[in-house]
């Protein structure tokens, strides 16, 4: 025999001594995928089951005390003192033995077979679960002692679907019985609606582990304290709306979020309001969840004391959409998660990008506004991107763009606005996209394209009031400029076909000289410049063929 299997046998004959001399004989703890000894159905919910051990030694699980006690009176009606196991209502991970538990009884408990019985440890937790729920406090002697009407062992329905209430509302007021959210969610089972009334509520971090709506009405308020993360959603299928959440304080250590979803599937955030967090909303491992309708305040003033308003980290299928983020480092951020659909939201006034994603394929970005950020949109490392009728406005400074590309590749940037930027679209490493039908309006430059962008193609855009419609750092380039419309044009068209006989040279002599020397920009409207490019336009030698438009647009069509 070997020295391990030696240890396993003194080890078993070690137990079979104590259970001998009368030692208590430990259970195992209870979880979803059992079944109960007594009805035969799954148990779903732990927190109330209870398990059995014969005098054989078998081990028989039971989803209610009630049903075990009725069970045991039956089957075992010799044994007075059954030797019992329960799972800790409020530690469903901790067991108890029955002798040495601790049963509230309240009519208030839905328990899945109606026994309305619940196992604590004793103490103050015990206490206080009783004076929230009223009911009374049970020995493991009485609760074997109790009348069959009063265990009520009966079926439930149990059929689960998502945002489905089971006909539960569990009421939390700060007046009330039931007066902390916490308590609510642990008394909470699957499918139930936690109704939150008017109040501050300043507790510990709020972990919903089952499938609930968590449902706050006009002024309920969940108070951080600058000392911890609000919410933090980790079952399938939560709804988390109406809410105020506030006071989620800096941390160097950690990425506290007002909500968080982790690692969750067809989770909802709708129309809450959070106020001074660090990171607002954060998805971690997410899929499939929708974020909308929520109005995210951040107060931070340097980058690195401040999160992001939205960020999605390592998710698929996100819908972001309808929110409104203002005051954060970044407003939108994304890595890593594919497939993401970003629509109607207002990004403003966040210290640096408005929205800023990498590595994030798939995705698409339709009809948001993105103004006024630090350093306005960063679209980086990643294909087959979609951007359609956003605004990218206001973004000014040395360091600043409408829109920066960055290694993008195979992607459509479509009917979008650019107005007052520094630069408006800034190209770097992009290849293989199509820019059709966007407004370039009043920016210092349109569009900045440098010669590692290759193989993109401007098509029908407009540029109307720019400084510079186009700057390039190479003589040499495989992007392509064809059917624009540009407002200093001054060609004709003799074969009235809409479009100019004469090719149009977007890139100016001048902008290069600017971006050589940058003070060089108060002649810009100098009768010196209007030289230059009369002698631009006389001997074309900067503009490379390829961004040359050799059929503008003498119009646009309205």
């Amino acid at each position: 025999m070997t020295s391990g299997r030696l240890r396993a046998a003194a080890a078993g004959f070690a137990m079979a001594a104590l259970w001998a001399c009368g030692a208590p004989r430990p259970g195992r703890i209870i979880y979803g995928g059992d079944a109960c000894a007594h009805c035969h159905m799954t148990i779903a919910d732990p927190r109330f089951a209870a398990q059995l051990i014969t005098p054989k030694g078998k081990v028989l699980a039971f989803d209610d005390i009630g049903c075990l006690v009725a069970y045991a009176r039956a089957r075992l009606p010799g044994v007075p003192a059954p030797d019992v196991w329960v799972n800790d209502f409020l530690r469903p991970d901790s067991l108890l033995e029955g002798t040495h538990a601790v049963f509230l009884q309240a009519d208030s408990i839905a328990t899945p077979m109606g026994s309305h019985l619940l196992a604590l440890r004793p103490g103050a937790s015990a206490d206080s679960l009783r004076m929230l729920l009223g009911g009374r406090i049970l020995t493991w002697a009485q609760v074997y002692m109790l009348p069959a009407e009063q265990l009520s062992p009966r079926p439930v329905d149990r059929v689960e679907l998502p945002h489905a209430p089971t006909g539960r509302e569990i009421v939390v007021d700060p007046r009330g019985t039931l007066s902390t959210v916490t308590a609510a969610l642990a008394l909470a089972r699957p499918g139930d609606v936690v109704r939150v009334r008017a109040g501050v509520y300043r507790e510990p971090r709020l972990v919903i582990d089952k499938r609930v709506e968590l449902v706050g009405e006009d002024g309920a308020v969940l108070d951080g304290q600058n000392a911890h993360e609000v919410v933090t959603v980790t079952a399938d299928s939560v709804l988390i709306r109406g809410f105020t959440v506030q006071n989620v304080g800096v941390s160097f250590t950690e990425d506290r979020a007002g909500i968080r979803l982790d690692g969750v599937r067809g989770c909802a955030v709708e129309g809450n309001r959070l106020v001074g967090t660090f990171f607002g909303i954060y998805a971690a491992k997410a899929a499939g969840c929708r974020i909308a309708g929520n109005r995210i305040q951040g107060a931070g003033t340097t980058e690195s004391g401040s999160g992001n308003g939205i960020h999605l980290w390592y998710s698929s299928g996100m819908v972001v959409e309808n929110n409104e983020i203002r005051g954060h480092r970044d407003g939108i951020y994304l890595e890593f998660s594919r497939d993401a659909t970003i629509r109607h939201n207002l990004s403003a006034g966040n210290l640096r990008y408005g929205l800023h994603f990498m590595f994030s394929h798939g995705c698409r970005y339709l009809d948001n506004i993105f103004t006024g950020n630090g350093a306005g949109v960063a679209v980086m490392y990643s294909r087959r991107v979609t951007m359609a009728r956003n605004r990218f406005e206001q973004s000014r400074g040395s360091a600043a763009f409408g829109l920066l590309l960055k290694d993008l590749a195979e992607s459509d940037i479509d009917d979008n606005v650019f107005a007052d930027n520094t630069v408006g679209l800034y190209a770097e490493g992009t290849t293989g996209s199509r820019i059709e039908g966007n407004a370039f309006l009043r920016n210092g430059w349109a569009v900045k394209i440098l010669a590692d962008a290759t193989d993109n193609r401007f098509l029908r855009n407009r540029f109307i009031g720019n400084s510079f419609d186009v700057a390039t750092n190479s003589t040499a380039s495989t992007s392509e400029f064809r059917g624009n419309y540009w407002d200093h044009y001054d060609g004709y068209d003799l074969d009235r076909d809409g479009r100019g006989d004469v090719p149009f040279h977007p890139v100016r002599l001048f902008s290069l000289l600017v971006q050589q020397n940058e003070p060089a920009l108060i002649l810009l409207r100098s009768p010196f410049v209007d030289l230059l490019d009369a002698a631009e336009r006389a001997l074309p030698v900067l503009t490379p063929e390829t961004l040359v438009d050799q059929r503008p647009l003498m119009r646009w069509p309205q």
